[in-house]
């Protein structure tokens, strides 16, 4: 969630720098832990300049799917706050019918970069390999 809300910043100051100080209170945590986010997203191919008495600037994004990418995207007050994400699943409908059973919050959204068993109308193969779209179930009730 951290490195998201990172993310979320730096998109936000993307035509300027935003020091690591302010990083560090708007996410109550040490300038050490910012600056490892920081690292982090820039090994997962983010790509994110740092400029001595400036700060950091996002220069360039990831082509790569994960859970901060998609919290970094979404607003605070979005029904989808719950983020199930898994690399690659059966099918995301199944994982989603098992959290519903387990009373998973309205809005929980699976998401996948690949599914080995996804079906579509009429019980079809549903073909959804890695890299070639996002796979998805959401979790709504009936009020």
């Amino acid at each position: 969630m951290m490195k998201g809300k990172v993310l979320q910043l730096l998109r936000e100051h993307r035509d300027g720098f935003l020091s690591g100080e302010a990083i560090s209170e708007e996410l109550t945590c040490s300038r050490t832990m910012v600056w490892k986010y920081i690292d982090s997203l820039r090994k997962e191919g983010y790509e994110i300049t740092a400029v001595s008495n400036k700060g950091y600037q996002l220069k360039g994004e990831s082509d790569d799917l994960s859970i901060h990418a998609i919290q970094s995207r979404l607003m605070e007050d979005s029904l989808f706050q719950n983020i199930i994400y898994e690399p690659s699943v059966a099918s995301t409908q199944h994982v989603a019918h098992k959290l519903e059973a387990e009373n998973a919050s309205e809005g929980t959204v699976v998401i996948a970069d690949e599914q080995t068993g996804g079906r579509g109308r009429l019980g079809r193969v549903w073909y959804s390999p890695a890299k070639t779209g996002i796979w998805m179930s959401i979790i709504l009730r009936r009020r």
